[in-house]
């Protein structure tokens, strides 16, 4: 018997930031059915459950500190932050609290991206090659680059295969003709050509992965295909569509069960999708590339 959806009625919650992707961030919070949404100010509701932020990147160290520090949970959209010290600031923080906070790096949450780590898990891969294209015709956010925009959810789905070390010694490429920024590294064990741009004709969203020999995945919006190769599955291929289950709301979702369940209870740490880790890798990754 299926178990009953979670009740998310009694959590009261602030969305900090109205614009175009915070009301998406509220669209999606109503359709959950949070209890209480106030969206806007700086002023929280009594008794805050979380606070998401989707206002501009320079304030978003400011904006979510006070409630790090305050161990409120917190929802942030990506990038995190805008300087490598404001990062170290909510690190300190964030420490002090051990808070849940997500950054919204939101297709880790997609069906197709999570049963592809499922398999990444159970393969345990010495090789591992992802190449990815994310872009579209102008810029998503006009506060940050196309490779702090864009780059910033590739790097972090690059960064849960174990492509960290390979990673930081990337090299980040311009092609000025197509206006693609391309990072890219390659050693015997790993491949990686992440490619982003906001002067592309169309909205444009595909990737391939392999593990080792093996093709692992393939993504061309709206459709994740991963090649199953452990289990009662194995030699099958699943399809998981974002159009049927978006990643925002999975993500969402996953961070307000977080809420209504103690860490103790799970019996295990948050996955390495929560806390500072994950966000702080990517920023790394970025800055060494953006700013040599």
């Amino acid at each position: 018997m299926p178990s009953a959806p979670p009740d998310f009625s009694q959590l009261s919650c602030s969305l900090l930031g109205n614009g175009s992707w915070g009301k998406n961030i509220s669209a999606s919070l109503q359709r959950l059915s949070v209890g209480h949404l106030r969206v806007g100010g700086e002023v929280p509701p009594p008794n805050l459950s979380a606070v998401f932020i989707a206002t501009p990147l320079t304030t978003h160290a400011k904006m979510a500190l006070p409630f790090v520090e305050r161990g409120i949970p917190v929802f942030i959209e990506k990038p995190l932050v805008a300087t490598r010290a404001e990062g170290l600031a909510l690190v300190r923080a964030w420490w002090g609290s051990k808070a849940p906070l997500l950054c919204d790096f939101q297709h880790l949450f997609s069906q197709g991206f999570e049963a592809l780590y499922k398999e990444y898990e159970l393969r345990s891969p010495s090789r591992v090659s992802f190449i990815a294209t994310l872009g579209g015709p102008g810029p998503v956010r006009a506060d940050c680059h196309p490779v702090w925009d864009y780059g910033s959810h590739l790097v972090s789905m690059a960064l849960r295969l174990g492509l960290k070390d390979a990673l930081m010694n990337a090299h980040l490429l311009f092609d000025s003709k197509t206006g693609i920024w391309t990072i890219e590294a390659s050693d015997e064990n790993h491949h990686i050509e992440l490619n982003v741009s906001n002067k592309l004709p169309d909205k444009v969203r595909r990737a391939s992965i392999a593990f080792g020999d093996d093709h692992a995945a393939s993504y061309s919006e709206p459709m994740w295909l991963v090649h199953r190769e452990h289990g009662p599955n194995a030699g099958s291929i699943e399809r998981h569509s974002n159009e049927e289950s978006p990643p925002l709301m999975r993500a969402l979702k996953h961070f307000l069960i977080r809420l209504l369940q103690d860490e103790t209870v799970l019996g295990a740490p948050f996955d390495g999708r929560f806390g500072l880790s994950l966000p702080m890798d990517v920023d790394a990754v970025l800055r060494r590339l953006m700013e040599p």
